[in-house]
């Protein structure tokens, strides 16, 4: 069965961006106008992530009929998604063939909350939070 009650946001955008934020106000919408029963919570969870991994899938094939790279990495915490994981091997079998698929166990596919709490903890600064500002653009890296 095809999935298909979410948007797929700015897939039709010819660019590598992607947004959640209307999808996000879709499920609200779809939620608040039903009395969800017993069976509802999964469906509408399966809709959601085939929307996310469509969109997903669908900017990476993009870029990479751009780029033309000879491999690709799916990695981070959203790699553990199974159907993410199936999804990508099968496009890219059937329709990116020279292109070489490298997805990690599982169990090595993690956020990068890992890494950022191991860099605070070896470069403690202590602070009060009230003196702290968050800075997007902020990087891993020591400021010169």
């Amino acid at each position: 069965t095809e999935l298909t009650l979410f948007p797929r946001p700015m897939l039709k955008e010819e660019n590598f961006d992607f947004s959640f934020s209307g999808l996000k106000t879709a499920v609200m919408r779809e939620i608040n106008n039903k009395n969800l029963k017993k069976g509802d919570t999964e469906l509408l969870c399966a809709q959601v992530q085939e929307a996310i991994v469509d969109v997903l899938l669908e900017k990476t094939i993009r870029a990479c009929r751009k780029y033309k790279p000879r491999s690709l990495l799916i990695a981070g915490g959203v790699s553990a998604n199974l159907r993410l994981r199936e999804k990508f091997r099968q496009r890219t079998q059937n329709s990116e063939p020279d292109v070489k698929l490298f997805i990690p166990p599982v169990g090595l596919c993690t956020d990068n909350a890992a890494y950022v709490a191991s860099c605070a903890f070896f470069n403690k600064r202590f602070a009060d939070w009230r003196d702290l500002s968050a800075d997007p653009q902020l990087t891993i890296a020591e400021k010169a």
